[in-house]
């Protein structure tokens, strides 16, 4: 029988597959001196000001980023 959190973390790294794509594309519609700011309002974090596009994007990127963190832990034991 399956473990049902493991089956619930196999569809939200599902998810986080998706989510990367969409990303990846995102940015590169994206001019470079917008993504530069991106770049820069993540990592000072002062998403106080920014607008509600460039918020869901970065809490896109945020979900993607914590599944990364974790990618492969299983297999190695960790």
């Amino acid at each position: 029988m399956i473990d049902p959190i493991e089956l619930e973390l196999a569809k939200l790294r599902s998810h986080a597959d998706q989510l990367r794509s969409f990303i990846r594309d995102t940015l590169r519609e994206m001019d470079r001196g917008e993504v530069l700011q991106l770049f820069k309002v993540c990592a000072k974090g002062e998403l106080s000001g920014i607008d509600e596009r460039t918020a869901a994007l970065v809490a896109r990127m945020a979900l993607v980023s914590f599944f990364s963190l974790f990618e492969g832990q299983d297999a190695e034991g960790d």
